[in-house]
């Protein structure tokens, strides 16, 4: 990431979380300029950049996404941002292209936890070329994909992601919270994978895998395919239970007050799923909101999701 000394940084990074306080520390290690808002505004951000020439955006995907929407005819000049530096939550290939395609190619991502801090990064060329990459293990962070027995993986197959540095927990003030450890790595409580060239790349929660009538589904991979659906204004894809199957697939999705949102049904989702993924894949259930409930950081919470 070309952040560097004495320039002028956006930060609506959740300050509070890991992320944000980290990108604060090394704002002012670098000496820079914050300029940052109790209460994120799309509008109020992208005039910012543009009212101050800044050099740099730290903050969560689902907030770039927001300032796209927010102008959409280039109103405001972003041209002065020399890099974007994006963690919270996972990105997706529709916010990338988004994204590098409002302000150029310049959407860098790291990835990591609050308990574990940092396990990789990719710089914006990596991002852009494969807007699907964790990036390179960062120096000082040992990591492993294992499987269910605790035994390494190879390249290519997908696992759970241990790993360990010098800033790991050592465990939690709740006691009643257990540490999921072997041979000294921790679960980051994500499924990844290493390919041939090194890089990691992130699948989804471990916890929110789910099995549909034997074959392992990946809730993520719904959630891209529909991030990409025209009308589709934001989407969630989860796993709940199901008599027959154990599992099935739900998708909760906010569409667009355009007329290709409101031609949006249950059905033309479920079609549009099953044209890009396996039958298994197809959301039996879909839910229509006014909005996801999101955390701070941006990230959806699914026990508040209903249906």
């Amino acid at each position: 990431i070309p952040w560097r000394a004495d320039q002028k940084v956006q930060m609506t990074a959740s300050i509070f979380h890991t992320w944000g306080w980290a990108c604060i520390n090394i704002a002012l290690g670098l000496r820079n300029t914050v300029v940052t808002r109790r209460v994120f505004d799309a509008r109020a951000a992208l005039d910012d950049i543009a009212r101050y020439r800044l050099d740099g955006l730290a903050s969560s995907p689902v907030f770039f996404k927001r300032m796209v929407e927010a102008d959409p005819d280039g109103e405001f000049d972003t041209s002065s941002l020399r890099f974007i530096a994006s963690a919270g939550h996972a990105l997706t290939p529709q916010i990338v292209e988004e994204t590098n395609g409002r302000f150029g190619p310049i959407l860098c991502n790291v990835y990591g936890s609050t308990e574990l801090a940092l396990a990789s990064t990719a710089s914006m060329e990596e991002v852009a070329k494969d807007p699907t990459i964790g990036g390179k293990i960062a120096s000082g962070t040992k990591l492993r994909i294992l499987d269910e027995e605790g035994r390494e993986v190879p390249r290519g197959t997908v696992g759970e992601i241990y790993l360990t540095n010098s800033t790991a927990l050592i465990g939690y003030t709740n006691p009643k919270i257990k540490l999921h450890t072997i041979d000294g790595l921790i679960s980051i409580g994500d499924l990844g994978y290493i390919d041939e060239q090194d890089y990691l790349h992130v699948v989804g929660r471990a916890d929110d895998m789910i099995i549909v009538g034997g074959e392992n589904v990946h809730p993520q991979s719904v959630t891209e395919v529909l991030e990409a659906m025209p009308g589709i204004h934001e989407v969630h894809a989860g796993g709940v239970e199901d008599d027959n199957t154990f599992q099935r697939i739900a998708v909760w999705a906010v569409r667009t007050g355009d007329a290709a949102g409101k031609a949006i049904t249950q059905d033309s989702i479920r079609e549009f799923v099953r044209a890009k993924l396996a039958d298994h894949s197809v959301p039996r259930d879909v839910h229509f909101l006014d909005k996801l409930p999101r955390n701070a950081t941006g990230k959806v919470v699914p026990r508040l999701l209903k249906g």
